[in-house]
């Protein structure tokens, strides 16, 4: 089996630089967002290697994973995964 691509979409890059934003400015440290990056870059590497690792959403076309205090909602085909859509439920931060 061919190893997946990951494909982020527009969207989803500037949500979470909105969420790496808003949590330095309330923070005023970039610790936790290094850190959150550093979960995310691991958790996706697991996902090319386990794409089915997410939670199946009511749409069947459609995966969750949850890192951290982030949402990332991504779709599978047969060589690549698209990460589409990311949400914070911690404090709205990225709003």
């Amino acid at each position: 089996m061919a190893k997946k691509k990951i494909i982020w979409s527009n969207t989803a890059i500037k949500k979470l630089f909105a969420i790496f934003e808003a949590d330095i400015r309330k923070s005023k440290d970039k610790e936790f967002s290094i850190h959150l990056f550093k979960a995310i870059s691991e958790r996706v590497k697991l996902l090319v290697k386990h794409p089915l690792v997410g939670i199946p959403a009511s749409d069947e076309s459609v995966r969750v994973l949850i890192i951290e205090t982030l949402i990332i909602c991504y779709g599978l085909t047969e060589d690549r995964i698209s990460i589409f859509a990311i949400s914070d439920f911690s404090n709205n931060s990225g709003k």
